[in-house]
C-alpha cells in the first residue's frame, strides 16, 4: 500500500468508519465462497429478476472486499457501511484494475435500490464479468497475501 492509501485507511479508522478486529481468514474464505454463490445467482436470475440479479452481483463484490478486510483484521462499522469497504480496499490496492468498477456498480445498485432506477438483463450481463474479476482478485490475494 502506498502512502496515500495508508492515509486513507488511517482516516477511515480515525473517523470510526472502519475498526480493527482480530484477523479471521476462515470467515474471509467463507465470504468469498458466498460471493461466488451470489455471482451464480446473478447469472441465474438475470432474465427473470434483473433487479435482484444486479443486487446479487454487487453483493458479491462487497462481500469479497469485506473478506479481504476481515483477513487483515479490519471491518466496516455501521457508520462506514458499504462505502467504507470500497474506499478501504481501493486504498489498499490502488493499482488493481479489477477493483475499478466497484464504485460505479455500487452507485448503480444504490440508484436501483433507493431511487427506483431500472435494471435490464443486459446490465447484469455487462457487469457480471467485472464482479467476477473483483471476487477472483480477492480470492487470489487471500491465497497469496503478500
Amino acid at each position: 500500500m502506498d502512502r496515500q492509501g495508508q492515509r486513507e485507511l488511517d482516516a477511515l479508522l480515525a473517523a470510526g468508519r472502519l475498526e480493527r478486529v482480530p484477523a479471521d481468514p476462515e470467515a474471509a474464505a467463507r465470504a468469498v465462497a458466498s460471493a461466488r454463490r451470489h455471482l451464480e445467482s446473478a447469472r441465474t436470475l438475470a432474465d427473470d429478476d434483473p433487479d435482484l440479479a444486479y443486487t446479487a452481483l454487487y453483493d458479491a463484490m462487497r462481500k469479497a472486499c469485506a473478506a479481504l478486510l476481515a483477513a487483515q483484521g479490519l471491518r466496516a462499522t455501521s457508520r462506514g457501511g458499504h462505502l467504507a469497504v470500497q474506499r478501504a480496499v481501493v486504498a489498499m490496492h490502488a493499482r488493481a484494475e479489477a477493483l475499478r468498477p466497484f464504485d460505479r456498480v455500487r452507485r448503480r445498485r444504490n440508484e436501483v435500490e433507493y431511487l427506483g432506477g431500472e435494471v435490464h438483463p443486459d446490465d447484469v450481463d455487462a457487469d457480471l464479468p467485472a464482479a467476477t474479476r473483483v471476487v477472483e482478485f480477492v480470492a487470489a490475494r487471500l491465497r497469496r497475501p503478500d
